[in-house]
């Protein structure tokens, strides 16, 4: 009997072992035991993200920073990987915005009115009938196309109507006009933009100068044509531009077109000290040519830079078969904003000049302050 009940506590102490290893076992294979969530969320690889679901610091400019994107490869969740792959910063963020800028002298785009009175042959306003006006918006749409600048100074232009014609054309290419008349029967400056028109000034067209600063009045006269200062917002910042067609060659007065520049150096450098950060530039027809005391008055003190400077070929003229740089742009080096050295190019088409008219067109890239 004694040895009958030994027998029964040793059946029993060995159930009770076997079920017990068998809890530990089911314990260590349960998916919800506390203790191994607690061991996983420290390995876990998580990130801040933003709505774009981009890693806030992925595009970050620091050193330390580049090291932790090398070392990620493989510690990245693969629900990550392809966010990681294709988004792509913000063009503002990796490298200054830019705008390209141009000029180009039309050659007489007149509309299908008589201003002056005076329209016959040999007179200086053409009339122009309703097929040729349309034609000639036509050549002059389709050289700005050629052109493909952000914003284009445009010479020789007579009337509004003449402007309001290319936005027609042009489809929304651009998102305002300039243009202001020097009187009737006159060709003119206007100006084609992207971005928002902040306002306009018209300077006095009365100039006077004193060349050899000696007190005496060397010049005094008028704009050939208005000159103005255009406020533009583009991408963010403000581009101060001024249009200019200074005084032709033909009955010629030299020294009116050096005092336009004159005055057009002076009024640059002002808005500099007035707008610090940004970007300014005149362009147009200056009809004169590098080393010419006109330009001389524009950048010999070094505050203006020449864009085409730096190209070998910046001739947008021919006269008696010779190439001539008369058409020019330039920036203020005073003030923020640069020229993209030889971004410079002359815009003409097979019979050297550019659609229609005598002159090629000239544009630049400049990067944004």
């Amino acid at each position: 009997m004694k040895r009958k009940k030994i027998y029964l506590l040793l059946i029993v102490l060995f159930i009770s072992f076997i079920s017990v290893g068998c809890d530990d076992a089911k314990r260590a294979e349960d998916p919800t035991d506390k203790d191994t969530i607690d061991n996983d969320d420290k390995d876990v690889i998580t990130y801040d993200e933003d709505e774009n679901g981009s890693d806030d610091d992925m595009f970050s400019d620091t050193e330390a920073d580049d090291d932790v994107i090398n070392d990620t490869d493989t510690e990245t969740p693969d629900e990550n990987q392809d966010a990681d792959i294709d988004e792509t910063p913000d063009e503002d963020a990796t490298a200054p915005a830019t705008i390209v800028i141009g000029v180009y002298n039309v050659l007489r785009f007149f509309d299908t009115n008589c201003d002056s009175g005076s329209c016959d042959s040999g007179d200086y306003e053409e009339q122009f009938s309703t097929y040729e006006f349309e034609q000639k918006a036509m050549s002059v749409a389709n050289s700005i196309e050629d052109i493909d600048a952000d914003i284009v100074m445009l010479e020789e232009v007579e009337t509004k109507e003449c402007v309001e014609q290319l936005m027609t054309l042009l489809e929304g290419k651009y998102d305002g006009y300039f243009f202001a008349s020097t009187g009737d029967g006159s060709v003119n400056t206007a100006m084609l933009y992207k971005g928002e028109k902040v306002r306009q000034t018209l300077h006095s067209r009365t100039i006077s100068c004193d060349f050899d600063g000696d007190g005496s009045e060397d010049y005094s006269g008028l704009f050939a044509r208005n000159f103005a200062e255009i406020h533009v917002a583009y991408k963010g910042r403000n581009i101060i531009l001024f249009p200019v067609h200074y005084k032709a060659k033909s009955y010629d007065d030299p020294d009116r077109r050096r005092c336009e520049a004159k005055v057009t150096h002076d009024t640059l450098v002002e808005a500099a000290e007035k707008y610090p950060d940004s970007l300014i530039v005149t362009g147009g027809d200056m009809n004169d040519t590098p080393g010419s005391d006109p330009l001389d008055e524009l950048s010999d003190d070094g505050k203006l830079l020449r864009v085409a400077s730096d190209i070998s070929d910046d001739s947008t003229y021919k006269y008696n078969g010779t190439g001539q740089a008369i058409d020019h742009i330039f920036v203020s080096k005073e003030a923020a904003g640069s020229y993209v050295a030889k971004s410079a190019k002359v815009v003409k088409d097979g019979n050297y000049y550019l659609g229609d008219s005598d002159h090629a067109a000239l544009k630049a890239t400049f990067k944004l302050p």
